[in-house]
C-alpha cells in the first residue's frame, strides 16, 4: 500500500489551522457585507445613494399637491449579513509520536490517516477531511442598526402645488 503523503505535524497545528481557516472564511463574509454596503449605499464621492420618486395627492382646501420623496437606497435593499453558524470537521488521524516538551501537557504528533477503503479499491489510498458548514443570516450589528436609524431620519418628502415648478 502506498505511504500517506501527508507528513506528521503537531495535532494542535492541524486542528488550529482548520479552525483558523473557518475564522478567516467568516471574516471574508463580513468583508463582503462591508463591500456591499459601500458599493450599493454610497457613490464614488462617499455620498449616500438615494432613490427619488414623485407622486400627486389631493389635499383638501389646497388642491392637488405634488410630492417628491428621497429614500436612502440602503433602507430599501436587503443587506447580505451572513456568518458561519456551525462548522463540523471530521477526519481520522494516526498518532505517531507523543512527547512531553516544555509544558506539562504532552505534545501529540499526528498524521492524517486514510479512510478505510473497500478491498477492491485498496490500491488507491486517499485521505479525506469531511467538512460541513452552515451559514445563516446574522443579527444586524449595533452600529448598523444606528446607521439605519439615521438613514430612516434622512427620508425627505417635499411638496409643492401641482403644476408649479419645484
Amino acid at each position: 500500500m502506498p505511504e500517506n503523503t501527508v507528513s506528521q505535524i503537531p495535532l494542535s497545528q492541524l486542528v488550529g489551522s482548520l479552525v483558523r481557516d473557518i475564522v478567516d472564511a467568516d471574516g471574508m463574509a463580513a468583508k463582503a457585507t462591508s463591500d456591499f454596503i459601500q458599493s450599493v449605499g454610497f457613490d464614488e464621492k462617499g455620498e449616500l445613494r438615494t432613490v427619488q420618486f414623485s407622486y400627486q395627492q389631493v389635499v383638501p382646501g389646497v388642491g392637488v399637491k405634488r410630492y417628491t420623496v428621497s429614500v436612502p437606497l440602503l433602507t430599501l435593499v436587503p443587506i447580505p449579513i451572513l456568518g458561519i453558524d456551525k462548522a463540523e470537521i471530521s477526519f481520522t488521524t494516526k498518532i505517531v509520536e507523543m512527547s512531553q516538551g516544555d509544558s506539562q501537557a504532552p505534545k501529540l504528533l499526528a498524521r492524517i490517516a486514510a479512510d478505510a477503503q473497500p478491498k477492491s479499491d485498496a490500491a488507491s489510498e486517499t485521505t479525506n477531511i469531511k467538512f460541513s458548514l452552515t451559514m445563516s443570516r446574522c443579527d444586524v450589528p449595533a452600529g448598523l442598526t444606528g446607521i439605519f436609524g439615521l438613514l430612516g431620519n434622512s427620508i425627505q418628502v417635499t411638496g409643492v402645488p401641482a403644476g408649479k415648478p419645484e
